[in-house]
């Protein structure tokens, strides 16, 4: 059976062009801050592609605050910064 975050987690693929995606947590995070648990890492995001990509992910972060009661976050990291500091894109989790 597949988690509710797990699923989440798919949806935000699919809408980011099955780019590499994965939640922020203890590990991936330099430091703590309000709202991690509900936080989701893009890669390979050009700059220009952003907002477009925020768009996309509107109704579903929409969603999942009205059934959950946390809002949702978005963090993006352009090609050259997975590239640099992730050594190209991590595996989907």
């Amino acid at each position: 059976m597949i988690s509710e975050r797990d699923a989440i987690l798919e949806v935000v693929r699919r809408l980011a062009s099955n780019r590499p995606v994965r939640w922020v947590d203890k590990v991936t995070s330099a430091g703590d801050f309000d709202g991690r648990e509900w936080t989701i890492e893009v890669f390979d995001v050009a700059k220009g592609e952003r907002l477009a990509l925020r768009e996309r992910l509107w109704d579903l972060f929409s969603a999942v605050r009205k059934h959950t009661g946390k809002p949702m976050s978005l963090v993006t990291h352009t090609p050259e910064d997975t590239s640099s500091f992730y050594g190209g894109a991590p595996a989907n989790r």
